[in-house]
């Protein structure tokens, strides 16, 4: 298979994301938490690229992102930048990476991204910010899983 099919699979992915992200604004609602969409996807999608594809995927995320919610896009374009850099460091469509330890890294990076926004747009309750935090990278976790695997799939069958 040529590389530009797992490519395009992956902006139909990304694509799809953000007309979720546009259809369900408020994402999936669980106890105390919810999850966006955009940014799982771009992280899951960089964590199968290079680094560079990854400060990519998190400036587009971002500003999707900030588009969606009519807020200053910089803070979000810079959280989601860096997590999707470093997830980009990744072996890259390697099957011996394991689907659980790929899983990890993403909500350990949902998490990082959500702390550098935290950061740099600071919220009015910081102690509601992380519990929301916390319980949406609970659920996105959940919600990671089968897009992973999908993923995971798809990318190293293609490619090895």
């Amino acid at each position: 298979m040529r590389p530009e099919l797992g490519w395009g699979f992956g902006a139909l992915v990304f694509i799809l994301g953000a007309g979720l992200s546009t259809a369900w604004p408020g994402g999936a609602l669980g106890p105390g938490g919810s999850t966006d969409l955009m940014l799982l996807i771009s992280l899951l999608i960089a964590s199968f690229a290079s680094p560079r594809a990854g400060v990519f995927l998190g400036f587009a995320a971002g500003l999707v992102a900030g588009g969606l919610a009519g807020a200053d896009m910089g803070p979000l374009i810079v959280s989601r930048a860096i997590p999707c850099f470093a997830l980009g460091f990744l072996p890259q469509r390697d099957a011996n990476v394991q689907l659980s330890t790929r899983l990890i890294l993403v909500v350990i990076a949902y998490a990082a991204a959500q702390f550098i926004l935290m950061f740099l747009a600071p919220p009015a309750d910081i102690g509601a910010f992380l519990r929301v935090t916390m319980a949406g990278a609970m659920i996105n976790a959940a919600l990671a899983w089968p897009m992973a695997a999908l993923l995971q799939r798809w990318f190293t069958r293609r490619f090895l």
